[in-house]
């Protein structure tokens, strides 16, 4: 304990004396670390475990290396990122949280290689926000209805993408978008009851590529006065909910609410429901909707 905090004390000196875009070493207190950096450094974290919470309020780079994980608690977001821009997280684990990672208010915020375990309510959650999320694990979710990764209330900003992550369940919903502009692309869901990926309340987006097996309800969903592009996506043994309602009898694609869905190579394969479900005043459209 004495060499870490000697670690701890020596990064933070050195982070008080750098310059904007330094590379500083962080092998102690990360949150002491991430309160005394300049705006725009690079903060290398060893393979140790990091307490959490932490807050990131400023343009930062936390890079990860083998072993590294930060440690949440049930309560609060293991990490959140809030009011700034230009964040990324890299190549590093997070284990609890009451999410895995909370960003709000913010721009220009990535993250890639994130591995996010054991969080209560989701994975990642992006309230007025633009994100880049990319080669991503979400798995281990705890509570009753959890949601791998969501995107809401973000239509004021650039569209978000979400490519290339795992999100194993049981989940309530695997990735989700709500008054946002968002791509969802080469992504897999697996375990998710009753909705698989979805772009839903007046959100526009792209949903392309992607994954769903193993689930229930409906594999994907774009709903409520939404515009949807659906691209190549693969469905596999999507099941009925039990008692559930029209729209969640094992469905590939539901188009829900007044909401409009261009459909292309939709692939799906044992399902109990329907390969498309128009409903409730939706329509397809022939050209693709770009975010």
């Amino acid at each position: 304990m004495t060499r870490l905090w000697l670690l701890g004390v020596a990064a933070m000196l050195a982070l008080t004396a750098c310059s904007r875009d330094a590379v500083v070493d962080v092998d102690g207190d990360l949150g002491a670390a991430i309160a005394v950096a300049r705006p725009g450094t690079t903060l290398m974290l060893a393979g140790n475990e990091f307490q959490g919470p932490i807050v990131i309020d400023k343009p930062l780079r936390l890079i990860g290396s083998q072993g590294t994980v930060i440690v949440g608690s049930p309560d609060s977001p293991a990490v959140t990122i809030k009011h700034t821009e230009d964040v990324t997280l890299s190549n590093l684990s997070i284990r609890g949280g009451d999410s895995g990672v909370f960003i709000r208010s913010s721009v220009g915020v990535v993250l890639e290689g994130i591995r996010i375990t054991e969080s209560q309510w989701h994975g990642v959650f992006a309230h007025d926000a633009e994100v880049e999320i990319t080669d991503c694990e979400i798995s281990g979710l705890r509570a009753a209805k959890p949601q791998g990764i969501e995107i809401i209330n973000s239509d004021s900003r650039p569209a978000s993408v979400v490519s290339s992550c795992r999100i194993e369940g049981p989940v309530f919903e695997g990735i989700v978008a709500h008054v946002s502009k968002v791509t969802f692309e080469d992504n897999i869901v697996i375990g998710a009851a009753p909705r698989g990926i979805v772009i839903t309340e007046m959100s526009v987006g792209t949903m392309i590529g992607n994954r769903v097996i193993d689930g229930s309800g409906s594999a994907l969903f774009c709903g409520d006065m939404s515009r949807c592009s659906i691209i190549d996506n693969d469905i596999q043994r999507i099941s009925a909910v039990p008692g559930g309602y029209r729209s969640a009898m094992g469905h590939g694609l539901v188009v829900h609410f007044h909401s409009t869905a261009y459909v292309e190579g939709l692939q799906v394969s044992d399902i109990d429901g329907d390969t498309l479900l128009v409903m409730l005043g939706s329509q397809l459209s022939r050209d693709p909707i770009d975010p």
